[in-house]
Order: structure tokens, then sequence, then C-alpha cells
């Protein structure tokens, strides 16, 4: 069995109110402030609101970029118990790789919400579903799931990888580029296998997905130091 570290879903709650808190910490901090100063407070409530507003517009937005399932869950609900039930059954399957296997789920990575990333001997890899069914095209350089466009999906992905391979080679100084891969929880057979180096696989290939290269390309005790790393610094 691999090591693994969170579960999706475990901090959704925990998240949300420390969220919510801050929001209200920071209004409450401003509005303090703004009333202390204030000769006049009733002069000044349009401004205060003013202030707040556009505060509320970067901290939400920051916060939903961040951490969207901890906003789905309270505005969202049944989209966010679908998004939830595939994340496990992805989270369940990596968690049968073998112990060479470091299995990190749900956690944020500089900007971007990291849903399983995998490091082992053989490389690192970053897992992200695609929620929507139906079948997959390649339409004007685009990836589509029926009739949902998967690029601010395919982007992101590409996105976190190059961040690692960054992190990765300045603080180890080892040239590693992450492999993404776009995995189907509830499909079969996948007809379409790559799409700009993303690897598209079903739940059946995944961990033949990952293992596919037999040859070890980091030493164990550097796959175990990126894991402790990825884990005291981010999650």
């Amino acid at each position: 069995m691999a090591y693994v570290e969170g579960y999706p879903g475990s901090k959704i709650k925990s998240l949300t109110l420390r969220h919510a808190a801050f929001l209200l910490l920071v209004f409450a901090t401003v509005i303090g402030i703004i009333l202390y100063f204030s000769e006049g407070w009733l002069e000044d409530v349009r401004t205060v609101a003013a202030i707040l507003a556009v505060m509320a517009v970067f901290i939400i937005g920051g916060s939903i970029k961040a951490n969207p399932m901890a906003w789905k869950s309270v505005f969202k609900r049944p989209e966010y118990e679908k998004l939830l039930r595939l994340d496990r059954i992805v989270a369940d399957e990596l968690a049968t790789l073998d112990d060479d296997h470091f299995v990190i789920h749900d956690f944020r990575f500089e900007l971007f919400h990291v849903e399983h990333l995998v490091i082992s001997p053989r490389g690192i890899f970053v897992v992200h579903k695609i929620p929507q069914g139906g079948p997959l095209t390649e339409r004007n350089g685009m990836l589509y799931a029926g009739d949902l466009c998967l690029e601010k999906n395919t982007s992101t992905l590409w996105r976190i990888c190059h961040l690692i391979h960054i992190v990765f080679r300045k603080g180890y100084k080892e040239d590693c580029m992450p492999e993404p891969i776009l995995v189907l929880p509830e499909a079969g057979p996948v007809e379409l296998s790559e799409f700009k180096g993303i690897s598209i696989v079903g739940l059946a290939g995944l961990r033949k997905r990952i293992a596919r290269n037999g040859q070890k390309i980091l030493g164990p005790d550097l796959v175990r130091s990126f894991a402790v790393f990825i884990k005291s610094k981010y999650v």
C-alpha cells in the first residue's frame, strides 16, 4: 500500500470555517479602524460599504481559487457531493499503489488546488479527474468531455506540473518534469489516451499508467525527502 497523506474532503469543514472567520475578522477590523478615526460615522457609511465590497470581492475570489471545494460545499452542495465522490474514487485507487509511492491529496500548491500528487521512484505525477461524462473529443485544439470544454482543466494541470518542476529542480538540483494525468473515474476504456502531453486514463488504467515506466529515475531518499517537503510546507 502507498503512503497516503490526507483524503479528499477531510479538511473542507475546517477550511470553510477558517475562511469565513478570516473574512469576518477583516471586515470587523476595517470597520473598527474607520469608525475610530471618523468624526461622523453616519457620513462614512457609503465609504465603508464600498471598501468592504471591494475587499470581499478580492478575498472571496482568492479563496474560491485556492479552495474551490470549500465554497461549493456551501453554495453548490449537489455539485460538491458529486465531485467529492469522484475524488474519493480516485484516492482509493491510488492508495493501492505499492509502498514505493507517496500519495498526497487535496492541497494548495502556491495558488493552485492539487487534487492528487504521486511521488515515486518512477517519477512525479499530478492526477486530476474529469468530472463530466460523455465522449472525449479534440476540437480546435481544445479537449471536450461531451459539450464541456476542458481548456481550464488542462491548462491548470500543466501550470501545476511546471511549478512543481521549478520547485523540485531548485531545491534538489534534479530535473524531473511531473507527468500530468487526467482520469475518468466512472468510465470504462478511454479512446482518447493523450492530449497535448497529458495522459488520459480510465480508473482501471490509472495504476498501470503510473507504473508503466519501469525505470526508476529518482532515488528512494529523494522521493521521501520531496514528499516530506510537500507535506510540511503545503499540506
